[in-house]
């Protein structure tokens, strides 16, 4: 009987590349759950984030949340705090449930497809930061996420240090409006509001003078 030579080549061909083509599978699989994982822990993160800056910009929040409506003897006010600068840690405090409650939210999230793929290994920190006229809320989160490969004579599986950073604006028009109200009464106290005024008063009369030169 004549033997077909393509027979053994194919035999060879496949001996090389089914398994080139399930590796190639399975890191697919692999990489895009590990995407899956990032972008389910990036989401709580911003989804936390907001909610965070949102307690900043009013504490009466936290209650809020909670069901209670706040009262004259438990409302938490801090007037001139963008010019004080000693809220910070009263407003950490203030927003400690955000921290709590996505801790909670990210060591329940699921595996996937792999059982290894899990969060782990967490780190997370908080940070409000106030410039005066400016203050944002921050989030710092570095979490491992496990690989479903082991080494040889290894019993733990290999992991991807991941690293993410969100952060939110405050918006406090409130307390915008409170502090340079509270410019404008020093200003006028102590006399200052005269020249500033003339000042502003001729910058507009030459601006003034521009416009009719190219009207």
């Amino acid at each position: 009987m004549k033997q077909n030579p393509e027979r053994g080549a194919l035999i060879v061909e496949a001996t090389f590349v089914f398994p080139i083509m399930f590796l190639v599978i399975f890191l697919m699989l692999v990489a895009g759950n590990g995407y899956f994982q990032k972008c389910r822990v990036d989401a709580l993160i911003t989804r936390y984030a907001i909610d965070g800056a949102a307690y900043c910009a009013d504490p009466q929040l936290k209650s809020i949340d909670k069901g209670e409506l706040p009262t004259l003897a438990n409302v938490e006010v801090y007037p001139y705090r963008a010019f004080s600068g000693s809220d910070a840690s009263e407003i950490k405090a203030s927003v400690s449930i955000i921290e709590d409650a996505l801790n909670k939210s990210i060591q329940g999230l699921g595996t996937g497809l792999f059982s290894a793929m899990k969060p782990s290994n967490m780190s997370l920190s908080t940070d409000y930061s106030n410039l005066v006229l400016t203050s944002s809320y921050s989030i710092q989160c570095s979490y491992d996420i496990g690989l479903p490969v082991r080494l040889l004579f290894s019993d733990e599986w290999l992991k991807i240090g991941v690293n993410t950073r969100v952060e939110m604006p405050v918006s406090n028009v409130t307390e915008l409006i409170r502090n340079a109200d509270m410019a404008e009464d020093y200003m006028e106290q102590y006399g200052i509001d005269k020249p500033i005024k003339e000042g502003i008063g001729k910058i507009t009369e030459a601006i003034g003078k521009v416009k009719s030169w190219f009207g």
